[in-house]
């Protein structure tokens, strides 16, 4: 998308979870998605049935993602890792990013594929913690591709409302709502946008009591209705499997429904009856995060750690930008810092056992520089 169609915002960065409220909108042409919302919910159902939603079990993973000042929101999918939003962490340092679930637990390491637009479906990131969080059941991932007609329900934090007039208060409070998926950005096009990316899930805020304000699909609102607003970038979106719930999706953006619905006139997105919302889907990096998230040490990713991970290991030693699984001390390369790590902290022995019997031979373990082979010598 171009710069120049974008929406300029007079002292707030939209891209950025909630800082201060929005002061000023000037629209120059084409207004670009506002990132990082919670939730508005529908005029006629009582605040407290959505914090009771969101208060469930099954969305206990979803935390309260902080970035130095700015809010976010993030699911945990292992005891380690946190999925959020690209544009959350996006260039961020890992020192000013906390976690909470319960506790704030700080960053070790961010990674992102955050291309710095919203609607190219690169919405994603993930966030390594210092520490594991063991006192909550991480969430399962959804990796099929049927998301578009399921019914989801979305949890963060963030600025509330409700549909006849937007987020108009500030809140941290976590939230629950929900939405028919009513398709991708390849199936429902973006008036004046070429990008039609099939990675974005959308859904708009269906109105109790006036269908036209409908820009997708059922014109019907769910019982529990809702609306991403300001300060919940990162959010979950859950499906159920069966008896189980599933994380589809990562929230990256809320917009306005003329772009969707040339016959709504309404151009803008504040999170009133119509918007819409997007959220990344999680299911098209199943193979980026499975790569991330790997069991520390598994260099190679064949599901156990053996002397073939030391092999990968060194031979990530001359790529400038060290695949993950690689660095086990998180400090950004694959070096020899990393196979100490791995033989002496992960595999609990020494330089020179080359069977990994917990013995070392008399010569010690040795590289052989040039093919990364390591043997006794």
């Amino acid at each position: 998308m171009k710069e120049s169609r974008r929406v300029a915002f007079a002292a707030n960065r939209y891209y950025f979870g909630w800082r201060m409220p929005l002061l000023v909108v000037v629209a120059l042409g084409i207004l670009h998605p506002g990132a990082s919302p919670a939730s508005t919910i529908r005029h006629d159902v009582p605040d407290r049935r959505y914090t009771n939603l969101a208060g469930q079990s099954q969305f206990a993973s979803v935390g309260k993602l902080m970035i130095g000042g700015t809010t976010c929101s993030g699911t945990l999918i292992t005891q380690h890792h946190v999925l959020t939003a690209g544009h959350c962490i996006s260039g961020k340092s890992a020192s000013n990013v906390s976690f909470t679930l319960g506790a704030a637990i700080n960053a070790l390491s961010l990674q992102d594929v955050y291309t710095g637009s919203t609607l190219d479906g690169t919405d994603i990131g993930i966030v390594n913690l210092a520490q594991p969080i063991t006192s909550v059941t991480p969430a399962a991932r959804f990796t099929g591709t049927n998301e578009v007609g399921m019914t989801g329900a979305s949890v963060g934090f963030g600025h509330t409302g409700n549909g006849n007039t937007g987020d108009t208060q500030v809140s941290a409070t976590k939230r629950a709502f929900q939405n028919d998926i009513d398709g991708t950005l390849a199936t429902i096009a973006r008036s004046g946008d070429t990008v039609m990316s099939s990675d974005i899930l959308l859904a708009d805020f269906d109105h109790p009591d006036a269908t036209s304000d409908s820009s997708m699909g059922a014109n019907t609102p769910l019982a529990l209705e809702g609306q991403a607003a300001l300060g919940d970038s990162g959010s979950g979106l859950f499906v159920q499997v069966g008896s189980t719930w599933l994380l589809a999706g990562v929230l990256s953006f809320r917009d306005a429904p003329n772009y969707y619905n040339a016959s709504n006139p309404d151009t803008i997105f504040d999170s009133d009856y119509g918007d819409v919302t997007g959220w990344t889907k999680v299911s098209s990096y199943s193979s980026w995060i499975n790569s991330l998230i790997a069991t520390l040490g598994d260099v190679d990713l064949d599901g156990d750690i053996d002397a073939d991970d030391i092999d990968r290991l060194y031979a990530e030693f001359d790529n400038p930008t060290a695949w993950n699984p690689a660095d086990l001390d998180f400090d950004g390369d694959a070096d020899q810092d990393d196979t100490t790590k791995l033989v002496q902290d992960i595999l609990n022995t020494n330089y020179g056992d080359a069977n990994l019997d917990g013995s070392s031979g008399p010569s010690g373990l040795q590289r052989l520089v040039g093919q990364r082979r390591w043997w006794l010598g």
